[in-house]
């Protein structure tokens, strides 16, 4: 069986040059007008299990949510 995709991005530049529907999107981010690497706190993928979970917790997220955003 042939599968066969487009870009979505190629799709977005073309269907309004062929007559398709096109809209405005917002872009960038809307949270801040400064990043500093300084204030960036970075959990290491090194980390024991249970210091990355006080970690999460420290910011009100759980044990889901480090899964999510950690991966392992």
């Amino acid at each position: 069986m042939n599968t066969f995709s487009l870009n979505p991005a190629f799709l977005s530049f073309t269907s309004p040059m062929t007559g398709g529907v096109s809209w405005l999107v917002p872009t960038g981010r809307r949270d801040g007008t400064v990043s500093l690497a300084s204030n960036v706190k970075l959990i290491s993928p090194k980390e024991s299990t249970d210091a990355q979970k006080q970690k999460f917790a420290a910011f009100g997220l759980n044990t889901q949510d480090l899964v999510a955003l950690v991966g392992n």
